[in-house]
């Protein structure tokens, strides 16, 4: 019988992903007609990620809870460029409800969902570009104008669905999953 708390910790790699972005701008016509409304297509090249779940039997079959999943190197390639661009770390904050389907006496297969918050808290290349911004307000602000550079962290929302297999070793449990995770973030 499942009953009580689990909280497993979670090792994995983002294998790929992609997205169009798109950046608005508010401002000077001049500048917006420069910067604005720019849109590139990009590949998530993040790599390893570490986490933990915290889940609570309400059935047999069905578990609840929260979990914390950390990305260490957050990179983006954009379309036409082998470059990547290194973007800093982010921390997503979950609540998850997960399903489990018994198909053996030890084994089950787990079915997810999960949603929350995302943080992206900036770095390396990102980290540059926002010390550059800062430089070019504190020029414009010198000359009577204004502008503000938000430096992070960022905070957005994340979804995400997944399926793997546990298998109870006894005390313990070995488990391997794939799961599809949506998220939108804004710098601005």
């Amino acid at each position: 019988e499942r009953w009580g708390f689990d909280a497993p910790a979670l090792m994995g790699f983002i294998s790929t992903g992609g997205r169009e972005g798109e950046q608005d701008c508010e401002g000077p016509s001049s500048i917006c007609d420069v910067i604005g409304g720019i849109k590139e297509d990009y590949d998530d090249k993040s790599g390893f990620l570490v986490g933990m779940d915290f889940l609570g039997h309400v059935t047999h079959q069905l578990r609840v809870g929260g979990g914390l999943m950390y990305v260490f190197d957050t990179s983006l390639e954009f379309d036409g460029d082998s470059d990547e661009i290194d973007l800093g770390s982010d921390l997503s904050a979950q609540a998850i409800v997960e399903g489990l389907v018994d198909v053996g006496p030890k084994t089950a297969i787990a079915l997810r969902g999960q949603g929350g918050l995302i943080m992206l808290f900036p770095g390396d290349e990102l980290a540059d570009l926002l010390d550059e911004l800062e430089e070019d307000c504190d020029g414009l602000e010198a000359q009577g104008g204004s502008c503000e550079v938000k430096d992070g962290p960022y905070v957005g929302w994340t979804l995400g669905a997944g399926a793997g297999v546990v298998h109870d070793r006894g005390g313990a449990a070995l488990r391997a999953d794939l799961i599809v995770q949506f998220y939108g973030l804004s710098t601005a």
